[in-house]
């Protein structure tokens, strides 16, 4: 059985990612294509910056070890994403 509450999250995620992407199309067909696509990597911070508040508020949520090190590699991470799509767009 299929809870209400994993509808609910679901159907939510998917139209917020068409939001996005309808967002992500809207910005290149007004702006520089290859400025927007690097505007999108920016989902990358969010999307760490979410799982690190959900990972504190409700901890039950996500099995994961949060420690300094693993904040530290996952922000270093993100910053080569980030670098590297930089350099393609430049």
């Amino acid at each position: 059985k299929i809870s209400h509450k994993f509808v609910y999250y679901f159907l939510t995620s998917q139209v917020l990612s068409i939001i996005a992407g309808a967002i992500l199309f809207f910005s290149a067909s007004i702006w520089v294509a290859s400025l927007s696509s690097s505007l999108a990597s920016s989902q990358y911070i969010l999307v760490f910056l979410f799982s690190l508040f959900i990972t504190h508020k409700w901890p039950q949520l996500f099995k994961e070890e949060i420690s300094h090190k693993i904040i530290i590699q996952k922000t270093i991470s993100i910053l080569l994403i980030i670098a590297g799509i930089f350099l393609i767009s430049v």
